[in-house]
């Protein structure tokens, strides 16, 4: 997804989160990453890598995407589901 500034000022300490919110122990996300510093009116792409382990079951995984600066949330919450079979 795309992380963008739109601010006058620039962003320190951006952190993008991923979360799967199920529970869904068998899902694995990658670790999220610092963006020490995000200019003014600039954007990057941020890519999670989300893995299944074996025996996944089927239903729905539900995905939440934000970014924080610092513990502040600097973003809208994004929410989607993806089936699982």
């Amino acid at each position: 997804f795309e992380i963008r500034n739109v601010s006058i000022l620039p962003k320190y300490n951006i952190v993008p989160m991923v979360q799967e919110t199920t529970g869904n122990k068998r899902l694995l996300i990658s670790p999220s990453t610092m963006i020490e510093t995000l200019d003014a009116h600039k954007a990057i792409r941020y890519t999670a890598f989300i893995s299944a382990q074996d025996h996944l079951t089927t239903g729905a995984a539900h995905f939440r995407i934000s970014v924080l600066a610092g513990k502040t949330l600097v973003s809208n919450i994004v929410e989607f589901d993806i089936p699982l079979n």
